[in-house]
């Protein structure tokens, strides 16, 4: 019975994965465009103020310019991203926040995860976050990203 679940599986595999991949781009793609606007372009209240307020850097294999990169990979990038947060106390407070990202550590699977890496590293950046992003609509997650990052600044 398992190895039948298993073949079943990978016949949606390749959809799975691509969906997964354009959803983490998308993400990567906004939270990238939001850091790079320049600040008096930054609308108070907007969806990248909120970005920009807790977020440092993001990290991604799409962000990479070397043409190497896209040939490696010519059917899209991974589902896993970094974000590295402006303050240690909003990295713990982030994961608690969101609605759609479960607070795990796990790679590869359907759902989306967020993972605090200094719970299971305390050699990384206390700030580090690990984002492996799931089936779910980019939009949707977009909107639990920035819904959380409003509610981190709050305090």
């Amino acid at each position: 019975m398992e190895g039948w679940l298993g073949v079943r599986s990978l016949r949606t595999l390749e959809v799975r994965v691509q969906r997964q991949s354009a959803n983490a781009a998308r993400l990567v793609e906004f939270i990238d465009g939001a850091l790079r606007m320049a600040g008096a372009d930054v609308k108070e209240g907007s969806e990248e103020a909120a970005v920009r307020a807790v977020v440092e850097t993001v990290k991604h294999a799409s962000l990479q310019g070397e043409e190497w990169v896209r040939r490696q990979m010519p059917n899209g990038f991974g589902t896993v991203f970094s974000i590295t947060l402006r303050e240690q106390r909003f990295s713990q407070l982030l994961p608690t926040k969101l609605r759609l990202f479960h607070h795990a550590t796990s790679l590869g699977g359907v759902e989306s995860l967020i993972e605090w890496r200094a719970l299971t590293d305390p050699t990384v950046d206390q700030r580090l976050m690990r984002v492996s992003v799931g089936l779910e609509n980019w939009e949707d997650l977009k909107a639990d990203l920035v819904q959380a990052m409003r509610e981190v600044v709050k305090g």
